[in-house]
């Protein structure tokens, strides 16, 4: 009795879920071929149940055809059962390394979805680049990055398969460049000494013997007054600025 030959199919999905298609046979029937989306399964019966699961269907409607293709018992039949495919919602996810060195190339990498198609825009600190998505996946280099914190966040235009979506900030820190301290030039006028220390930042504060000296575009003048003839020592600390670790 071939009427005894049923199908169950999921009626409605997202792209990427799982589809599953449930089939009952009587007793003798021990596989049946479904057809779906231009595909054919050969879906083996254990005690009057097969099921085909697929997660690869395309947005669309689909009709899932259940075959038996017949034996001594029982004749040809075929069943049908349909499900709806709509876009799915991706789950965008960038990949950045947390914390850089100043003046590196960074690799930021979007990931949109399995067989994700179309454009990416890529805003880095708001700036934004469209990049090409292939095999699910964009991908940019941010060149020369200088210390402080880069923003990333993405934007997916869609296509056939997933909907518009937006991604989550990324932050990327990036270090400060190690400064260097040297002293440059020592002048004496009526006696008073000034030395010159010159560093790496462009601002920022140079501590001798506990007061502090301006930084003016990597420079901080250091008066000392009247020394006595003789030796004299002291020592500089530099405390960085926005852009350079201090020294000393």
């Amino acid at each position: 009795d071939l009427y005894a030959l049923t199908v169950d199919v999921t009626p409605s999905a997202q792209f990427g879920d799982n589809v599953y298609i449930n089939v009952t046979a009587p007793a003798g029937i021990n596989e049946v071929n479904v057809t779906i989306g231009g595909a054919t399964y050969l879906v083996p019966i254990t005690n009057g149940e097969g099921q085909k699961v697929l997660n690869n269907l395309t947005v669309g409607d689909y009709t899932a055809t259940v075959s038996f293709a017949g034996n001594d018992n029982y004749e040809y039949k075929e069943v049908n059962g349909s499900v709806s495919i709509t876009k799915a919602d991706p789950a965008m996810t960038i990949i950045a390394p947390a914390t850089v060195d100043p003046a590196t190339n960074v690799t930021v990498t979007v990931v949109v979805g399995k067989n994700a198609t179309k454009k990416v825009f890529i805003y880095v600190n708001g700036n934004p680049t469209p990049v090409d998505v292939k095999n699910g996946t964009a991908t940019l280099t941010i060149r020369d990055v200088q210390p402080g914190t880069v923003n990333v966040t993405a934007e997916f235009v869609g296509d056939s398969n997933y909907n518009y979506a937006e991604s989550a900030l990324t932050q990327i820190s990036v270090e400060k460049y190690n400064s260097t301290i040297s002293y440059t030039n020592v002048t004496e006028t009526n006696n008073n000494v000034t030395v010159y220390v010159q560093v790496d930042g462009d601002e920022g504060n140079v501590e001798v013997d506990g007061v502090n000296y301006t930084v003016v575009n990597g420079v901080a003048e250091i008066p000392l007054g009247i020394l006595p003839a003789g030796d004299h020592s002291f020592e500089a600390i530099y405390y960085g600025d926005s852009n350079h670790n201090g020294n000393r």
